[in-house]
């Protein structure tokens, strides 16, 4: 089992708003491709900064292949709108892990 963590820095001033445009488009993706197999969004409540929260998007799948197609086919989209929409004040990281049995 895979899981593409994309770790998101967002300014206090955007959160509410952030918060709700990630859970939809990260759903969405869910949802409309077969990619994935699970979404959670989790806030992290160690090592914000002032005026700042930090917030992870973990999408769980069983293929790595199916991560490198989201990274060709959705996810170049999916960050811009960020960066887009919120600009500096939505800053992100991503990590690839594997579930160790």
């Amino acid at each position: 089992m895979y899981i593409l963590n994309i770790t998101f820095f967002v300014e206090e001033s955007i959160e509410e708003e952030w918060v709700g445009w990630s859970k939809s488009k990260f759903e969405e993706v869910k949802e409309t491709s077969s990619y994935f197999n699970q979404f959670t969004l989790m806030r992290l409540l160690s090592h914000s900064e002032p005026n700042q929260v930090t917030y992870t998007c973990q999408l769980h799948t069983d293929s790595a292949h199916k991560i490198q197609l989201f990274e060709i086919e959705i996810e170049p989209d999916l960050l811009n709108e960020n960066k887009d929409k919120f600009g500096e004040k939505s800053i992100f990281f991503k990590s690839l892990m594997q579930i160790v049995k």
